[in-house]
């Protein structure tokens, strides 16, 4: 169990000691808000795929050059010559199985300090898993670029609909808190399916068509039950249960080109950009974050909070970001 992790600053400027990953800072550290992890500091690669903190709190990075765990001081790395079957890590969860891994080979399996592989049958090789998705029930949805797959005690099962989901690039999946699931394609649009005893069922939606030809990179709900849709293509949507709106941002931090959403444990959105950094939604109030005001990387590929509410950010080209305030540093 990770009580006691500490962040130690590595550049110059980073003048930290003893500041908790994830508890608290020390006094006096306030003004050092935002921290950036590289390649220098043990990091397998700077280009962050994804990013998950697992139940005994060690945070999982995913890159192209294998997988990074970090204990708050340290990287310990895993990719094809110390275990790990395949160095392309996508997405990251977490189940009674252990630690969830997708790979260019398949569903690697980390517990107890060994990986198992669940290889991709002979009829599914081919695929890259872009998404994990899990529900309350430990129902876990792979999305990939031939469709989705559900992923049962080591097997994999084809999710085949009325509406042709297994033919279309999927980009992410999403499970809501009624069990719906969301699934975000890549020039199709966002699908909703229902689950009962395993069994997924196409449900349509209102307004749907005016998502049709979008490329959803994410899905995520508001404390009220609003569906907010993130798109790479065409801006930021919500749902009511009724109509699907267009969200107007602020001109100033004004983009349609979005990565990634995420929901963090206060009911804060993190929206990831292509281009622009990160933009943050709290209290009916957007403000931005860039290389103008001390962000690294404007290209801002994952973002997930870990339990103690602090937010971190995978990039592009420079690393993971941990962020835990208003301000931030090189």
């Amino acid at each position: 169990m990770l009580l006691h992790c500490t962040i130690i600053a590595k550049a110059r400027r980073r003048i930290l000691s003893a500041v908790f990953l994830f508890a608290a800072f020390i006094a006096g550290a306030q003004q050092y808000n935002f921290l950036k992890y590289s390649v220098r500091d043990g990091l397998a690669e700077a280009k962050v795929s994804c990013v998950f903190q697992d139940k005994e709190g060690y945070l999982w990075i995913g890159t192209e050059a294998g997988a990074s765990r970090f204990d708050g001081t340290e990287f310990e790395n895993f990719d094809a010559t110390n275990g790990l079957p395949g160095n392309m890590v996508t997405a990251i969860s977490e189940n009674e199985q252990g630690i969830l891994l997708a790979t260019d080979s398949g569903v690697a399996v980390y517990n107890k300090g060994k990986f198992s592989l669940s290889a991709f049958p002979a009829s599914e090789k081919g695929r890259t898993i872009s998404a994990i998705a899990k529900n309350e029930e430990g129902v876990v949805i792979l999305a990939t670029d031939k469709g989705v797959l559900s992923f049962v005690k080591g097997k994999f099962n084809r999710i085949i609909t009325s509406t042709p989901i297994d033919a279309l690039q999927v980009s992410c999946a999403y499970f809501d808190s009624k069990n719906k699931l969301w699934i975000g394609t890549k020039e199709n649009g966002l699908w909703r399916l229902t689950e009962n005893n395993k069994v997924f069922t196409n449900e349509n939606f209102p307004d749907q068509d005016k998502l049709a030809n979008d490329h959803v990179r994410g899905v995520t709900e508001l404390e009220d039950g609003e569906i907010w849709i993130a798109t790479s293509n065409d801006g930021l949507f919500s749902f009511d249960g009724n109509v699907v709106n267009k969200l107007i941002l602020p001109e100033k931090i004004r983009t349609d080109n979005f990565s990634c959403i995420h929901k963090d444990m206060f009911g804060d959105i993190w929206l990831g950009t292509w281009g622009s950094g990160v933009i943050h939604y709290t209290k009916s109030a957007f403000k931005i974050y860039n290389k103008q005001n001390g962000l690294d990387d404007d290209i801002v590929t994952c973002i997930t909070s870990d339990r103690q509410g602090n937010t971190w950010f995978g990039t592009f080209s420079e690393g993971l970001v941990f962020f835990y305030g208003d301000k931030f540093t090189a």
